[in-house]
C-alpha cells in the first residue's frame, strides 16, 4: 500500500557534512536515486547529482548556501521523497515522503532523528516571535503615556506652547530610540543567531566564528546583568 507523509521542523538548524551523507545514505539504502539543489546567495541555483559533488562546494560567503533540497526518486514507481532547509517556507526544516507504507514509515524515523541532531543550541532564541516581547512593553508604553497625559492636563488646556513641544520632542525621541532598539535586537538575533546554518566548506569556519562571537554576546550580557544586580544590591540602603 503506498503512503505519503509530510512534517516540518520549526527550529533553527547547522546542517553538517555529517547530517548530508546520513540524508543521503538513507535514501540511497532504500534505492531510490538521490540529488540535490540549492539555491546560492549570488541568485545562482546549482545542482549535484551525487553527496560527494555537494560537499566539495566550496560555500563561499559570496555565493554561501541559502536553500538546499534534497530529493529521492524512486526509479520504479517514480514516487518522490524530499528534504528541504532553509527559509522559503512557514518553516526552515520541510520533508515529504512518499512511497510504499513500510518504506515511508521507516524513513520518516530515521530522518526526523537526523533533523533532530542538527538542532541548534540556541533555537529557541531563533525561532521565538518578538511580537510576544515587544507588544507588552508598547502596551505598558502606552498605558504610563496615558496615565501621565491624563495627570499634567492635555496640550490644548493649558500647557504653554514651548512646554508643549518640548513634550512632543521628547516623546519622539523616544518613539525613535525604541523603534532603534527593536531594529537592532532583530539584526542582532539574525547575525549572531541565524535560523539556517550550512556548516559546509568556508561555512564551516564562518560557522566556529560565530559560534566564539555567539558566547562572546551571551556571556557579556550575563556579567552586565549580574554586575547591574550585585550593584544594585550593593547601593541599596
Amino acid at each position: 500500500m503506498d503512503a505519503r507523509s509530510q512534517f516540518e521542523a520549526k527550529q533553527a538548524f547547522v546542517l553538517t557534512e555529517s547530517h548530508i551523507k546520513k540524508i543521503w545514505k538513507v535514501f540511497t539504502a532504500a534505492g531510490l536515486n538521490v540529488k540535490a539543489s540549492a539555491k546560492c546567495s549570488d541568485e545562482i541555483i546549482r545542482n549535484f547529482e551525487s553527496c560527494e559533488s555537494l560537499l566539495l562546494y566550496e560555500n563561499t560567503k559570496r555565493a554561501a548556501l541559502v536553500n538546499l533540497d534534497i530529493q529521492a526518486v524512486d526509479p520504479n514507481s517514480r514516487s518522490i521523497s524530499e528534504v528541504s532547509f532553509g527559509e522559503k517556507f512557514s518553516a526552515p526544516i520541510r520533508v515529504s515522503i512518499s512511497g510504499e507504507e513500510q518504506y515511508v514509515i521507516n524513513t520518516r524515523a530515521k530522518i526526523a532523528d537526523i533533523i533532530d541532531s542538527s538542532k541548534a543550541w540556541y533555537s529557541w532564541i531563533a525561532v521565538f516571535d518578538l511580537f510576544y516581547f515587544w507588544m507588552p512593553l508598547i502596551v505598558l508604553g502606552s498605558t504610563l503615556f496615558n496615565l501621565t497625559t491624563k495627570t499634567s492636563g492635555s496640550v490644548g488646556n493649558g500647557l504653554p506652547l514651548k512646554t508643549a513641544l518640548l513634550a512632543l520632542l521628547v516623546i519622539s525621541s523616544l518613539i525613535g530610540a525604541f523603534a532603534f532598539i527593536i531594529w537592532l535586537t532583530s539584526f542582532m538575533r539574525k547575525k549572531f543567531f541565524p535560523i539556517s546554518t550550512f556548516s559546509l566548506g568556508q561555512g564551516s569556519e564562518r560557522n566556529k566564528h560565530s559560534e566564539q562571537m555567539r558566547w562572546v554576546v551571551i556571556v557579556g550580557f550575563v556579567i552586565s546583568i549580574v554586575s547591574s544586580t550585585l550593584t544594585t544590591l550593593i547601593i541599596a540602603p
